[in-house]
């Protein structure tokens, strides 16, 4: 009978990891957006210029617009930024997800409040899945400012994605 009941309980302990990891990738998403306009103004004006032109849109929005063509789909910037801002919403939320499942199994990644997660997620969302899928332009081609600016907006994203995750799961307990 015990056989049969710790899969169970681990099956159940999985799925509330990964809906608290949701909420709290939901609340990162939301002080990372809040975060980065006051980041952005924090960045040196030729820094900014040269991101313009290396990157004039953002990954999401590349994204945005090469889902919409693949699909065949004529869509209005307007509707085409609402997507993008969507894809940008779901993602976060999702590593949320990631950070719930991941939280009590791998805890070196969780140390200083999640902080080798934060950077490992800064890597791979900002340096090489967007130049791997040519959402934007090799990391190399980008102002140190955009980099460092990114890497603090996905360290608000951690701390506060970590913080719920524990609150809520205080909560849940």
């Amino acid at each position: 009978m015990q056989t049969h009941e710790r899969p169970v309980r681990e099956g159940k302990e999985l799925a509330r990891d990964f809906a608290l990891g949701l909420l709290g990738g939901l609340a990162g998403t939301l002080a990372m957006t809040k975060a980065m306009p006051l980041l952005t103004k924090l960045e040196r004006e030729e820094a900014q210029r040269l991101q313009n032109e290396a990157a004039p849109e953002s990954s999401v929005y590349v994204l945005a617009r090469r889902l919409t063509g693949l699909l065949g789909l004529e869509v209005s910037e307007e509707n085409l930024g609402r997507l993008a801002e969507a894809i940008h919403w779901v993602y976060g939320t999702s590593w949320g997800g990631v950070l719930g499942l991941l939280h009590d199994r791998t805890p070196r990644l969780m140390r200083a409040g999640a902080l080798p997660f934060g950077l490992l997620f800064y890597l791979l969302s900002d340096e090489a899945m967007p130049a791997a899928l040519k959402l934007a332009p090799p990391p190399n081609r980008l102002p140190v400012d955009m980099h460092l600016r990114d890497l603090v907006g996905h360290l608000v994203w951690t701390f506060t994605a970590d913080a719920v995750y524990h609150g809520a799961r205080r909560v849940a307990s």
